[in-house]
C-alpha cells in the first residue's frame, strides 16, 4: 500500500489494466459512434457500408495502441528458455514451479531442442546448453558438472537375481544411451565395465535410446539398467524411483551452460532467471 492508501500495481498489473480499459472505451465508442450516425443526417453515411467504416474506424483510433501494450508485456515479461529435451523434462520442468511462484508476472516458455540456438534469428532469451562451453561471442556460465553411473528400479533388484557385485550384470539387460551429445568423455558400457574389472559381460547387447531421459525411463520401468547422467536422473534418485547399484561413477568433460547474448543477459527477467537457475544447480550439488 502507498501513503495515500491506494493499491499499488506492479508494471505488468499496470499493462494489463490499461488494455482492458482500453478495450472497454473501444466498445463504449462503438457504442457511441452508432447512437450519433443515427440522430444527426451526414450527406452519404446516412446508414449503410460507410457509415460502419467510420464507426469502425473510430473505435480502432483508440484500440490500436493495445497491440503496443500487448508487445510490451512480451518484451519485459515473457522469457524464452531454449533446453535439451531431457534436461528440461528431468532437471528443469520438476524445479520451475519455484521460480513462477516468486516471479508471477514472468510467463517462461520452454523451447525442448537438440539444436543449437541461432540468438540472432530465433526469438530465444536464454539457453542452457550440454557441451564443452565453447560459445564464441555469447554470455557463458557452468551451471553444472555431469557424471555418469548405473541405475535400475528398486523392483528390479527384488525381484531379479540381484546385483551385489558387476559381474552379474550378465544376468540383465543394459539399456544403452546413444545421445548425440559428441562427448567422448561420456563413459559407454564397455567403458564403464572395464573401470569395474568385468571382462565377461557383453556390452554390445540392450536397447538403445537416443535420448538421457528415455533411457532413465526404460531403467524406472525395470526394463534394464541404465548408464544415468547424475543431473538427469537426480529426481527419480530423490523419489526413490531407481536407485544406484553400484557407487562407481564416472565425471565426464562436458556440462550444462547457460548461454546468451550480452544484449539479453542485461534484461531484468534474463538476469532473475539465470540468478534463480545457479541459486538450483547449488543446491542440487
Amino acid at each position: 500500500m502507498s501513503v495515500s492508501g491506494a493499491r499499488e500495481f506492479s508494471p505488468l498489473q499496470s499493462v494489463a489494466l490499461e488494455r482492458d480499459r482500453r478495450i472497454y472505451v473501444f466498445f463504449v465508442l462503438q457504442l457511441i459512434a452508432v447512437i450519433f450516425l443515427q440522430k444527426i443526417k451526414i450527406p452519404g453515411l446516412e446508414g449503410g457500408p460507410s457509415a460502419t467504416f467510420l464507426t469502425i474506424w473510430i473505435g480502432l483510433l483508440w484500440l490500436a495502441p493495445i497491440i503496443e501494450l500487448d508487445a510490451i508485456r512480451t518484451v519485459l515479461y515473457a522469457l524464452t528458455v531454449s533446453v535439451a529435451p531431457s534436461f528440461a523434462a528431468k532437471w528443469l520442468l520438476p524445479r520451475l514451479h519455484r521460480f513462477q511462484a516468486a516471479n508471477p508476472d514472468i510467463d517462461v516458455r520452454v523451447s525442448a531442442s537438440m539444436e543449437l540456438v541461432d540468438f540472432g534469428s530465433a526469438d530465444v532469451d536464454l539457453s542452457i546448453r550440454y557441451g564443452g562451453g565453447n560459445y564464441p561471442g555469447l554470455l557463458v556460465e557452468r551451471l553444472l558438472g555431469e557424471s555418469v553411473f548405473p541405475v535400475c528400479s528398486p523392483k528390479l533388484l527384488e525381484s531379479g537375481p540381484g546385483l551385489e557385485h558387476p559381474g552379474q550384470l550378465r544376468h540383465l539387460t543394459l539399456l544403452h544411451d546413444d545421445s548425440p551429445d559428441d562427448d567422448e568423455s561420456c563413459p559407454t558400457w564397455e567403458m564403464w565395465l572395464r573401470a569395474a574389472g568385468v571382462r565377461d559381460v557383453d556390452h554390445t547387447r540392450g536397447p538403445r535410446f537416443n535420448q538421457s531421459s528415455l533411457v532413465l525411463e526404460a531403467a524406472i520401468l525395470g526394463r534394464g539398467v541404465a548408464l544415468a547422467k547424475s543431473a538427469i536422473a537426480a529426481a527419480d534418485l530423490a523419489a526413490g524411483t531407481v536407485v544406484k547399484p553400484f557407487e562407481l561413477s564416472f565425471p565426464v568433460g562436458f556440462g550444462y551452460y547457460l548461454v546468451c547474448p550480452e544484449t539479453k543477459a542485461r534484461l531484468p527477467k534474463v538476469e532473475l532467471f539465470r540468478d534463480w537457475l545457479k541459486r538450483e544447480a547449488e543446491a542440487s550439488r
